[in-house]
């Protein structure tokens, strides 16, 4: 697709280990338009977190792209690097993970892990980071506002932390 918002070109990941290199996916092809939903489906191992941790340039150690490219309107991420990679991740592209409990920090409150992403990547203030938090708990329908914000996430049920991980890749939306 020409016009495509994310494209996905003949993209193998592999990674190393004792053995040698071995492969999480093999050319892998497909475009995501503007507004479009793209669902990946496969078997467990098949490659599709891998895929999506490739896109988001964060793959786990002796994990790497070997073989063609994951452009964002035109531009190759593979190639980004400080503050080009900053301006993209988080603002247009982010990341739910399938276990919030592991997305998130146990250590810090809610209200710490939403509102930092929102000052770092908007340049706000704290006020303005609370105040967009609040609006965002309240797009993902989560209820409790500022008691929400002040819980760490053990305090919330497995399906609150997953709205508060939606909340969080929604933060810094940006068009």
């Amino acid at each position: 697709m020409a016009d495509a918002l994310l494209a996905v070109e003949g993209v193998s990941i592999a990674f190393r280990g004792n053995a040698g290199e071995s492969y999480a996916a093999r050319d892998v092809t497909f475009d995501v338009g503007t507004g479009e939903i793209v669902g990946l489906v496969g078997e467990s191992g098949s490659g599709k977190t891998s895929l999506a941790l490739a896109i988001l340039s964060y793959l786990p150690r002796g994990g790497h792209v070997v073989g063609g490219d994951i452009r964002f309107r035109g531009k190759s991420l593979l190639t980004l690097r400080g503050r080009e990679r900053r301006a993209i991740y988080g603002r247009h592209i982010a990341h739910v993970a399938q276990d919030p409990a592991a997305a998130l920090n146990p250590a810090l409150r809610i209200a710490t892990q939403l509102e930092e992403g929102i000052r770092a990547q908007l340049g706000t203030g704290a006020k303005e980071a609370r105040s967009r938090a609040l609006s965002l708990l309240d797009e993902v329908r989560l209820p409790g506002g500022a008691r929400t914000l002040e819980s760490y996430p053990h305090q919330l049920s497995g399906g609150m932390q997953q709205r508060v991980c939606i909340a969080m890749a929604l933060a810094c939306d940006q068009p």
